[in-house]
């Protein structure tokens, strides 16, 4: 029984190895065909990983990209300064008033 089996594939293997041979054009385009597309889908991968990278690398560049509160204490508002400003004209007036007393 084991022997008919073997046979069998035998003669399988032997009429698709003879079909390939008539049809070698058609086996040779799928296998560039297949090899093409492996080779098309790992170049895109590896771009857009490398892509990928360097983006995340841009987006935590502290130089480029400060923190909410490092920026508060960078910059302050224009308003803030000029209430700060009036406040120190006001308490320079007091201690010119009192001095001239």
């Amino acid at each position: 029984m084991v022997d008919y089996t073997l046979v069998k594939i035998k003669k399988i293997m032997n009429n698709l190895i003879e079909a390939l041979k008539h049809d070698l054009s058609v086996v040779v385009s799928v296998i560039m065909l297949v090899v093409g597309l492996i080779i098309g889908t790992v170049t895109s991968r590896v771009n857009v990983g490398n892509r990928l990278s360097k983006l995340e690398e841009h987006a935590q560049d502290e130089d480029k990209h400060w923190t909410t509160e490092k920026k508060y204490t960078v910059f302050m508002p224009r308003v803030e300064v000029e209430n700060r400003f009036l406040n120190m004209e006001r308490i320079l007036e007091r201690i010119e008033k009192k001095l001239d007393k």
